[in-house]
């Protein structure tokens, strides 16, 4: 009976991953740059923010920050993983003339971008648990986070909330330029580093308001592709309820980023990567569990045959 039950389970469980791995579906790309209807969401009070892709020039005090129309519960890993996704933005809208000082001077590798989702939805009031970015970053992002130890889960906190807040009073805001962009999509500005619309100020650029530590970075130089990360802040009850806090990071496997002189935004996947509990490997664990519940049976059926002779 017990050996019943264990083939049981394990079939169980192998037809809850295949139908996980089914509901798992890469996200397409909408018309770029999609209109924000309403609000964009920032992911404070839904954990569900936009994904934002965001471009400076620190040496003329421009930025663009474009809304992807897609938002962090549509790029965890399964959806975004699969081998060979091309998911193509195209041109970014206005990049040629918000950089136009760069691209004249041949210079765009000057300008720095990064792409971004948060989940600011904290599990209590003032604490950083249970936050989240999916985010671009350098290839030792997941090191730099996990080995800041105790404090990791406030830098992955504070990433979140300093998005949060961009999209929130800037991107949502209704005051118009230079104050904010009252929902237009892209979000720009041109020669003003002061205003509160530029991205490369301290409270966010590359190290989003440093939650990166000095080591790693979230973003890099146009024309340099970026990995992707998951980031997510986790309190003691999710490791041994130490008492302490920890910020985790999963890599996207084989997904980059990149942009390039141009304003082309594409985001692809190797021939490596491939969904956490992919399709093949779930049917064909569901059917041996199948075979072995008949090869079971069968051994029942001979020896009590065997029995009764």
């Amino acid at each position: 009976m017990r050996t019943k039950t264990l083939v049981q389970t394990a079939i169980a469980t192998a037809a809850l991953a295949w139908a996980g791995a089914s509901f798992a579906a890469t996200p397409t790309v909408p018309s770029q740059p999609p209109p924000i209807v309403g609000n964009l969401d920032s992911g404070a009070l839904t954990g569900n923010g936009g994904l934002l892709v965001a471009v400076w020039d620190s040496a003329t005090g421009s930025s663009l920050v474009q809304w992807l129309g897609l938002n962090y519960n549509q790029i965890g890993i399964p959806d975004m993983t699969t081998a060979g996704t091309t998911l193509n933005f195209g041109p970014l809208s206005g990049f040629s003339t918000t950089f136009a000082n760069a691209i004249g001077a041949n210079d765009t590798g000057r300008l720095q971008y990064l792409v971004v989702a948060a989940d600011s939805l904290a599990e209590g009031f003032g604490d950083p648990w249970d936050t989240g970015v999916r985010v671009t970053g350098q290839a030792n992002l997941k090191s730099a986070l996990e080995g800041l130890g105790d404090g990791g889960a406030f830098n992955v906190s504070n990433a979140g909330n300093n998005v949060a807040t961009y999209i929130d009073s800037v991107i949502n805001g209704t005051s118009g330029a230079p104050f904010d962009c009252n929902k237009s999509n892209p979000c720009s500005v041109i020669g003003d580093a002061s205003s509160a619309v530029y991205f490369g100020k301290s409270t966010l650029a590359a190290d989003l308001g440093g939650a990166a530590p000095a080591t790693t970075s979230f973003g890099g130089a146009v024309g340099t592709a970026l990995a992707f990360f998951d980031v997510t802040s986790e309190s003691s009850d999710s490791f041994g309820n130490t008492g302490l806090s920890r910020a985790f990071a999963s890599q996207y496997a084989g997904a980059q980023w990149l942009l390039n002189a141009a304003g082309q935004l594409v985001y692809s996947v190797a021939g490596g990567g491939t969904p956490t509990v992919p399709l093949p490997a779930a049917g064909w664990l569901l059917l041996s569990g199948l075979a072995g519940m008949g090869v079971i049976g069968r051994r029942r059926k001979t020896t009590a045959e065997v029995a009764a002779a």
